[in-house]
């Protein structure tokens, strides 16, 4: 069974090494090598921490942080997830910052120009699924293994190539019984909300 899908991981990553060449290298060369030699926690490791350009001694890269409270929670069950999901690593987002606390985590995520819509701005469906992003690892991070129930996105202002990046800030609200409630808001670099968000998520596995 894990060659079939190491096979099929391994498919994936070339298809998208095909069409993005210059997209994520570092990562897709060293997944390509670590898929076909099976070893599974490693590449969760490559995807996770590689990211160009940032300083992984940061205190405001909590990545160890994240792994360990994870590893925490679910025990033998780490191993039946992917860290960062897969679409996290194609959108080249990076967690900045974590605050138990405060239920918060913030990450950051590129303008991309694959993503650009005819108007020459960010996909909107793009904007929600890095927000998706975002409250997706911050809800298994104060909650047992959920999914995504409901999404709301409003949209303050277009996200323009020249922002280079973007912010989102996801925060957990509360939880009623099996339901999560978070509020997430797209911010550029200088502050300026451009979007915000209200989701709830239904835990699957306690």
């Amino acid at each position: 069974m894990w060659e079939n899908k190491s096979q099929k991981r391994l498919m994936t990553i070339r298809r998208f090494f095909i069409t993005n060449p210059s997209s994520l290298l570092p990562i897709q060369l060293g997944c390509l090598y670590l898929l076909s030699s099976g070893c599974r926690d490693r590449i969760k490791m490559v995807s996770l921490i590689y990211r160009p350009g940032v300083d992984l001694s940061s205190s405001e890269f909590p990545i160890e942080e994240i792994l360990n409270i994870l590893r925490e929670r679910l025990g033998d069950r780490f191993a039946n997830y992917e860290f960062p999901p897969p679409v996290f690593a194609a959108l080249e987002g990076s967690f900045q910052e974590l605050n138990l606390e405060s239920g918060m985590l913030r990450a950051r995520f590129p303008v991309l120009g694959h993503f650009l819509n005819p108007f020459g701005t960010l996909q909107g469906g793009i904007i929600a699924a890095a927000v998706d992003n975002t409250l997706g690892p911050l809800s298994i991070l104060v909650a047992p293994p959920n999914v995504t129930r409901e999404l709301n996105l409003t949209y303050s202002h277009p996200v323009h190539p020249e922002l280079e990046y973007f912010d989102v800030s996801a925060q957990f609200i509360r939880r009623d019984g099996l339901h999560l409630h978070f509020t997430a808001e797209v911010r550029d670099l200088d502050q300026k909300r451009l979007a915000r968000a209200r989701a709830v998520h239904y835990i699957i596995e306690s």
